[in-house]
């Protein structure tokens, strides 16, 4: 599957085969018993939000009505995926926070990570138990089906004001963030950004260039703020269940997710003033003149 638009086939069309040939991928591993289930559950909600991305470029072409449709499907998949995720991610981020850290700073600590594990193996448990597994791998047949007879207007200019609209949102986005700073604010933003990152993916191609340079710069801004929510989320957990262990691990813990926010939070907002600095309407030129000099 190449993730990539093609020279050869219009963008919009090219965006439709990008996202069938996901959903097909998506079944295809969800179905393959002999890999492993997290990360195939990992793959799967990754894939969910590429999907997510794509429609998003293709929602003038479709209409609000179909558009809609579409994504509340993809999302209700997402959210089946979420709490087993999130769950893993919660012992993941605990990990790597440690990392950081001497042995005293993280005294009282492993009751904690016992307690994350346990919430993860619950959760595990409950989605083979109630065969979530199952009920999507037949919501993304349905939705494949579905997209074989979409009706799109075959536009290059739709494609490029998709792009401008996402671009335009995730500026927006971070603004608000900064004037408030909280982090439901910054979650929103971190959205945007992940979105704008997968739909410039599939400008790229194995050739080296801008596209590719820029591409890569909102990954690394989509990295900061990926483990800033991650952290938000587990802090949420330890306020949430202050029996997961020692007060005073716990205390410490809080402390040390705070102050890593705080520096992801700094590294976001310096990357984020300098990949929105254009107007919308310049940004989306540029990207149209490294893409008419990539097929010609």
């Amino acid at each position: 599957m190449a993730f990539s638009l093609q020279p050869f086939e219009s963008l919009s069309w090219g965006v439709v085969r990008i996202l069938t040939e996901l959903l097909l991928s998506m079944i295809e591993e969800l179905s393959d018993e002999s890999e492993n289930l997290d990360e195939r559950i990992h793959n799967t909600r990754t894939n969910v939000k590429k999907c997510r991305a794509m429609l998003r470029l293709l929602q003038v072409q479709l209409g609000n009505d179909v558009y809609k449709f579409e994504n509340l499907a993809l999302r209700d998949i997402g959210r089946l995926l979420s709490d087993n995720r999130d769950s893993f991610i919660l012992v993941e981020t605990l990990d790597i926070l440690s990392e950081s850290l001497n042995r005293s700073e993280k005294t009282g600590w492993e009751p904690v990570r016992q307690t994350l594990n346990e919430h993860y193996l619950e959760h595990a448990r409950l989605f083979q138990e109630n065969n979530v597994k199952e009920h999507i791998i037949k919501e993304l047949q349905i939705i494949a089906a579905r997209a074989k007879d979409w009706q799109l207007e075959d536009s290059d200019d739709l494609f490029w004001q998709g792009m401008e609209k996402i671009y335009n949102s995730g500026q927006y986005e971070m603004l608000t963030a900064f004037d408030e700073t909280n982090d439901v604010l910054m979650h929103e933003w971190r959205k945007d950004v992940k979105y704008l990152w997968y739909q410039l993916l599939i400008l790229t191609s194995e050739k080296p260039d801008d596209l590719t340079d820029l591409a890569e710069e909102f990954h690394i801004l989509s990295g900061y703020l990926g483990i800033d929510h991650d952290l938000y989320e587990l802090k949420q957990f330890l306020l949430q269940n202050p029996n997961a262990g020692p007060v005073s691990a716990i205390e410490n813990m809080i402390k040390s997710i705070d102050q890593e926010k705080a520096r992801l939070e700094s590294l976001a907002h310096a990357a984020g003033k300098t990949l929105y600095s254009e107007t919308f309407d310049v940004w989306t030129n540029q990207l149209k003149n490294i893409w008419k000099t990539r097929i010609q």
